[in-house]
């Protein structure tokens, strides 16, 4: 519901927004488990602040004031830092583009936009060291890193292509066209500027890639309900796609319009992914509840040490069994 009333696609006004979330936070309030409800929240955040689809900052920093002002600092202390992170980025964006001026002579059409962001504030993306980068996206990401690093020489770079996306122009018959797909979809795609035809296995091979991303990405570019908008064209008949299937570009492709978004794969369930973030959270929150009890009163019964620290944490109701367990745990 906050995702869908704090992206760009909303129609209310910000009066009615900030109606909207008042009655959010009242429900919020009554929540027992409010730390399920921030890993939630977070990992949607976290996508409109990388894609760019949220209505605006106010809004953004609305949300997160009034969960400061119901749970803590602490509580709200990482997603605060993903905002300072987008406009630290955007910052060094502008940075960056001023510093390859006349330094890419090789690709002055591409246009290379990184967000640099703090690992501890966002959600695991995970991270792929195996892919093997078009040409022209390895000289960016090289200059990238130069620049980075000659500001920055003690910090370090993990690249999250998982959630990067590449906007391609181009004309169809004199008509001028942007496809917008995921980076894994236009590494695919890339292949196909110097040869024909390939197997997933071929595909496997060139990029790097494990077998079920490719599997996933290259399906919806190829499975299309409107016609004429798949871009490739499989050997075999039928939806399901094996490791010897050929596929060719599709060279009827010719979308009616004017910007074609290429269907991302289907959402991969990340229930279980949230749920143990959270437990691990827990173990830690309660540990340090317990610690501070300690350090502040040197001596307490373990019926007063449960209830101070179910008083401490204040985004969820930790069970006694599992106070008692922590209690043991830091005894050993």
């Amino acid at each position: 519901f906050l995702d869908k009333n704090t992206g760009k696609n909303q129609s209310l006004s910000q009066d009615d927004i900030e109606k909207t979330l008042d009655k959010v936070m009242n429900v919020f309030a009554s929540l027992r488990d409010k730390d399920v409800f921030l890993a939630i929240y977070s990992a949607s955040l976290a996508k409109r602040l990388i894609h760019g689809t949220s209505a605006n900052t106010e809004t953004e920093q609305s949300v997160i004031t009034k969960l400061k002002i119901c749970c803590g600092t602490e509580f709200t202390k990482r997603i605060e830092g993903m905002l300072a992170d987008i406009q630290i980025s955007a910052d060094e964006q502008k940075a960056f583009v001023e510093y390859t001026k006349n330094k890419l002579p090789m690709f002055p059409s591409l246009e290379f936009n990184v967000k640099a962001l703090a690992k501890t504030n966002w959600p695991d993306f995970g991270t792929d060291r195996t892919i093997q980068l078009p040409r022209e996206i390895q000289s960016l990401k090289d200059s990238f890193e130069t620049f980075y690093f000659n500001a920055n020489p003690k910090k370090s770079l993990e690249w999250i292509y998982s959630v990067s996306d590449v906007l391609i122009t181009t004309k169809f018959s004199g008509v001028k066209k942007d496809i917008q797909m995921n980076f894994y979809q236009y590494t695919i795609l890339n292949l196909y500027e110097a040869i024909d035809e390939l197997t997933i296995e071929d595909i496997i091979t060139r990029t790097g890639l494990d077998e079920d991303t490719i599997k996933r990405n290259i399906a919806p570019m190829t499975f299309s309900k409107q016609e004429g908008n798949a871009l490739f064209v499989k050997s075999s008949p039928g939806t399901t796609i094996s490791k010897n299937d050929l596929f060719k570009l599709n060279l009827k492709f010719n979308p009616k319009q004017l910007r074609i978004v290429v269907p991302a794969p289907k959402k991969q369930d990340n229930t279980m992914k949230i749920e143990n973030q959270v437990q691990e959270e827990r173990h830690m929150a309660v540990e340090a509840g317990i610690v501070r009890v300690m350090k502040s009163r040197r001596t307490l019964s373990l019926n007063e040490i449960i209830e101070q620290v179910c008083q401490i944490l204040r985004q969820f109701s930790p069970d006694v069994k599992f106070i008692k367990k922590k209690i043991e745990h830091l005894i050993e």
